[in-house]
């Protein structure tokens, strides 16, 4: 027998377990605006150091330098690399890192805070050789790769993975000084060819907030490209398994639809037999 107010304290305890469901459904949701929140000042301080490390290359226009900005990585549709300088010196992949803890280099290895980064090293020389790939075969060993940390002051210093590392005022400094390879027609031949294989506009073209606009907007849109063989196998796939379905399921309805019909059938059958043996063997008396 239920006591006194045994009703509400069960609806009560429904309710206070309701309320740690949507508490706990609240707390995932600001978790996940929070990562949202800080991907974005990711990406807006990454295009903050692009545009700043645009901006500083461009002494080197003077110098015999050509630029490309925010160009396609070879091999990778959906990377790109922030920058490629090509002058006297041969060709330098730049990547902008607008790190805020402060970085050092200690025994060939490059740190960020307690963090160390060789996993970005790699990446620029994986970048330098993607680009040098595309350059004719003597020139494929001048691309370089160096990263420039937009927050930092730090003159340019080799890295692990052969990777020249320096701060925002150091950058351009950094690779004027590097040795004359190239000259004027080589680095005019050598830009009209990565331009024209990165598919990027040149210098001054720097990145704007409008610009990234429009080419965040031009990705969203973009039309998705064609699907792969084995995607169009396995759509097939899956497209025949629900065609096999489909048939079993009208081929049941169809046993269910004709199953009464079977048995009246059967039924008056029997019946029909039974009458014709009473009619053909009279009845006897013991």
């Amino acid at each position: 027998m239920r006591g006194a107010g045994d009703g509400a304290e069960e609806q009560a305890r429904r309710s206070g377990e309701r309320v740690a469901r949507e508490r706990a459904a609240l707390e995932a949701q600001e978790r996940r605006v929070a990562d949202a929140e800080n991907e974005q000042r990711r990406w807006l301080a990454g295009a903050e150091g692009e545009r700043a490390t645009a901006a500083a290359l461009e002494e080197l226009v003077a110098d015999g330098w050509l630029l490309l900005h925010d160009v396609h990585w070879p091999g990778r549709p959906k990377a790109n690399l922030d920058h490629v300088v090509v002058g006297p010196g041969g060709v330098v992949v730049v990547d902008a890192k607008n790190w805020s803890s402060t970085a050092r280099v200690k025994d060939g290895v490059l740190w960020s805070g307690r963090h160390g980064k060789t996993k970005d090293c790699e990446a620029a020389a994986s970048a330098a050789a993607a680009v040098g790939a595309l350059l004719r075969p003597e020139h494929r060993h001048l691309a370089r790769a160096a990263l420039c940390l937009v927050q930092q002051d730090l003159d340019g210093v080799p890295v692990q993975a052969g990777v020249v590392v320096a701060g925002l005022r150091q950058m351009a400094p950094a690779i004027r000084s590097m040795p004359g390879v190239l000259t004027a027609a080589d680095v005019a031949a050598v830009h009209a060819h990565l331009a024209q294989c990165l598919g990027a506009p040149t210098s001054p073209a720097l990145l704007t907030t409008a610009a990234l606009d429009r080419r965040t907007a031009a990705h969203l849109h973009r039309a998705p490209s064609p699907p792969s063989a084995a995607a169009h196998r396995r759509a097939s796939r899956r497209a025949a398994r629900r065609r096999r379905a489909l048939l079993t399921f009208v081929a049941a309805l169809a046993v269910l639809w004709s199953y009464p019909q079977w048995i009246g059938s059967l039924t008056d059958a029997v019946e029909t037999g039974v009458r014709e043996q009473l009619v053909s063997e009279p009845l006897t008396t013991p």
